[in-house]
């Protein structure tokens, strides 16, 4: 019985431990803001006028740091005054330059993109203090800027518990859970305008 309830008592604990970060700013070793929410990671860059961006890492087998498996990136910037977003994918086996349409499944539900939608590369911040994006040659990457499209996935990410990205020579699923809660939380700390 005393075993039993050690082992309650340390679950119990190590859960609440777990949680207590969750949905939490702080200040990572790397200089940024960051807080967990579900299977999303937001960063922000410490300064007021840095972007910030929603991560969701796919760990294969081995992998402890980053997703050699996907990652899913929804980046936050300001341009003229205004909010705006970008998407990056980078998954295994995106030919560069990608110049291919791809599908999105949100649950069962198919969104396709077309290729005239799709960037070759990824998106980067110029600098910890800019507001601005530039774009970059990267394999394995491809991203998408038409504002118009990110707000209809977005929508969708919301709705929706996982985002499956179909593209030429691959696939990739990301879990959904806690993206509306990153979401939030980042539009809350720096983008309320």
């Amino acid at each position: 019985m005393r075993t039993i309830f050690i082992t309650l008592l340390i679950t119990l604990a190590s859960h609440a431990e777990a949680t207590g970060i969750e949905e939490q700013w702080f200040v990572h070793p790397f200089g940024e803001l960051r807080s967990y929410h579900g299977d999303w990671l937001a960063v922000c860059a410490k300064e007021e006028t840095g972007n910030c961006r929603l991560v969701n890492y796919v760990l294969t087998s081995g992998d402890s740091f980053y997703g050699h498996g996907g990652v899913f990136t929804f980046g936050f910037y300001k341009e003229n005054g205004k909010t705006k977003n970008y998407l990056d994918v980078n998954a295994p086996g995106v030919e560069h330059p990608y110049g291919s349409s791809v599908v999105l499944t949100f649950d069962h539900v198919d969104v396709p993109i077309m290729a005239d939608n799709i960037l070759s590369g990824g998106i980067y911040s110029l600098s910890k203090n800019s507001s601005s994006i530039g774009r970059y040659e990267v394999y394995e990457t491809f991203s998408i800027l038409n504002v118009e499209l990110i707000f209809a996935i977005k929508n969708n990410m919301e709705k929706a518990r996982w985002l499956n990205v179909s593209y030429r020579n691959g696939q990739v699923q990301f879990s959904l859970r806690g993206f509306s809660s990153a979401y939030e939380a980042v539009k809350e700390l720096r983008y309320s305008d």
